[in-house]
């Protein structure tokens, strides 16, 4: 092989790689409907995830911990920036196959979340496969 030739095969592995780890539709700060909810959603890897920005229990105490969770060795950690979605897989409007948390009760569910539009998005949770419960997140900013 050429230098030419390895030069643009370089190239082209580098572009191609970037394209991989290019910003999902989906990135940005969303709002939720209840408790002044602000999540950072961004990719995990090959996956969507979703971090607490705020909430209303943050904005009243920026210590908050994770009081509720189940693993009583995690209780210490706080929930700003703590994961709330996690390993959503798929791509480019539709993820699914992950786990929301519930910061209220300390428990993890299944999730998916489709995008409406550019600033719409459906996150639905389920506590088995026919009881979910879905919101409607609006962008706050890309």
């Amino acid at each position: 092989m050429n230098l030419k030739a390895l030069a643009f095969a370089l190239t082209f592995a580098v572009l191609a790689g970037s394209t991989a780890d290019a910003a999902s539709p989906a990135d940005g700060l969303w709002v939720a409907p209840e408790h002044g909810v602000i999540v950072r959603m961004e990719a995990c890897g090959d996956a969507l995830c979703g971090y607490l920005v705020t909430s209303d229990l943050i904005a009243a105490n920026p210590n908050q911990v994770d009081v509720h969770n189940q693993d009583a060795s995690l209780r210490s950690r706080r929930l700003k920036g703590l994961a709330l979605l996690s390993d959503l897989k798929g791509g480019p409007t539709e993820w699914n196959g992950g786990a929301i948390y519930n910061t209220g009760n300390g428990k993890s569910y299944p999730a998916s979340v489709k995008l409406n539009g550019p600033n719409s998005m459906t996150l639905t949770g389920c506590l088995v496969a026919f009881i979910c419960r879905s919101q409607t997140w609006t962008r706050v900013k890309h």
